[in-house]
């Protein structure tokens, strides 16, 4: 929960030098931050999978947005080809483990070709990346999420397998 704040902070602080639609910028994010509090589980309810993984991925934006030191524009820009990605990155993993009670194993793909597949939709999408943020905060990005999916995995060992709570990543 701390790290979200500093990084609302963060863009907050960013969307007061932009000139014009800063206060419009404002209360999006002022909107977005309310939503986001006003459905924090109060107490500690199962969240269902589909409630988990929009969580999960709310936190990876937050966590990318303040790790690229993205303004709102760059933000508004490049989310939507982000989504894209996730999109063919989730396609070409999904297939590639076929049916998940291994009764399709023949339709696996093989390893190398799957990691090729993902290898070429990052260079891809990396020249789009930097079409709107820069070389450097381009390549930055996959660190980033890397990185996020660290600290996801150390946290989800750390509570004993994922299950339960509302505790935020920091």
């Amino acid at each position: 929960m701390n790290w979200m704040l500093r990084s609302a902070a963060t863009i907050l602080s960013g969307i007061w030098t932009i000139h014009g639609n800063g206060m419009k910028y404002f209360i999006f994010i002022l909107t977005f931050g309310i939503f986001l509090c006003a459905n924090i589980p109060m107490g500690i309810a199962q969240e269902n999978r589909q409630q988990r993984f929009e969580r999960i991925e709310a936190e990876k934006v937050a966590y990318i947005t303040k790790e690229l030191q993205l303004n709102s524009r760059e933000a508004q820009r490049f989310f939507p080809i982000y989504n894209e990605y996730r999109k063919e990155i989730s396609s070409i993993l999904q297939s590639s483990r076929g049916d998940a009670r291994g009764h399709n194993r023949q339709n696996r793909m093989d390893e190398l070709a799957v990691e090729t597949e993902l290898l070429a939709i990052k260079k891809k999408y990396r020249t789009q990346f930097a079409s709107i943020i820069g070389s450097a905060r381009s390549s930055r990005f996959f660190e980033a999420e890397r990185e996020f999916r660290e600290k996801l995995v150390l946290e989800l060992r750390r509570r004993g397998g994922g299950g339960g709570g509302d505790r935020k990543l920091d």
